[in-house]
């Protein structure tokens, strides 16, 4: 079997997202699914690639919102999908990952009651003695929030607590444990990989030079994409 990393998962939902109408009409769900009872980790996708688009505009969030909702209309997706694109920002603006990961910055401009207990669960199961893979048991594998964003959220602050000082170490460690916690193990690697590939600078060599070419090749037109978006949207704000 094919062995890609997390990032690469990640990159790849890019290029599908921006090259393809799965984004604005995804096939596999029902009307009712597709609208209004989707609160499922598919609002990561959307949240990392409106975050690369609109760091640090005060529009972010209406923008992060914008793209969820084209395809969840569910407020606890929203919540969620802007949790994780204000750990995003923090961390591209100067903040260390033990900070990104504050509840006053997670939470930043979000009132959702959901949200504000995800975050609590999470810092509380990181504090404890379990395994990620103890807590996912007891909380849940599926893709369904809060459990998917509570579970790579513990992973994450786990992370900022290792002993190891090499930052590939961390990175491989935390995938590794979250794909032996089973269950929907690529929707949290969306939101781990975005996470700690900014806080350590990417993924270890060792995942990235498992890609084929053609994978590459997607990798780069998606990066190529994003940035070429943001261009013109910074372009376009500068002229009018």
């Amino acid at each position: 079997m094919r062995k890609i990393s997390s990032r690469g998962c990640l990159r790849y939902i890019f290029w599908k997202i921006i090259h393809s109408s799965y984004f604005l009409a995804p096939p596999c769900f029902s009307h009712s699914i597709h609208f209004h009872n989707n609160y499922t980790a598919h609002c990561f996708t959307k949240a990392v690639v409106a975050t690369c688009l609109h760091l640090g505009s005060p529009l972010r969030h209406e923008k992060v919102e914008e793209a969820i909702r084209v395809h969840q209309e569910n407020d606890i997706a929203v919540a969620m999908g802007l949790a994780l694109s204000n750990i995003l920002n923090a961390l591209v603006f100067g903040k260390d990952l033990k900070m990104a990961l504050e509840p006053s910055t997670i939470l930043k401009g979000i009132d959702h009651k959901v949200a504000k207990e995800a975050v609590e669960d999470a810092h509380a199961a990181a504090k404890s003695n379990k395994s990620l893979e103890e807590v996912a048991a007891e909380r849940g594998r599926s893709c369904h929030l809060p459990e998917s964003f509570i579970i790579p959220l513990m992973a994450c602050l786990q992370a900022t607590t290792t002993a190891s000082s090499d930052n590939n170490d961390i990175y491989a460690t935390a995938i590794r444990n979250n794909i032996l916690a089973s269950g929907d193990v690529c929707s949290r690697s969306i939101m781990m990989g975005a996470i700690l590939g900014l806080a350590y600078g990417g993924c270890p060599e060792s995942f990235a030079t498992r890609f084929d070419s053609a994978q590459k090749e997607r990798v780069k037109n998606a990066a190529e994409a994003i940035a070429k978006h943001r261009m013109s949207a910074s372009l376009h704000n500068l002229m009018f």
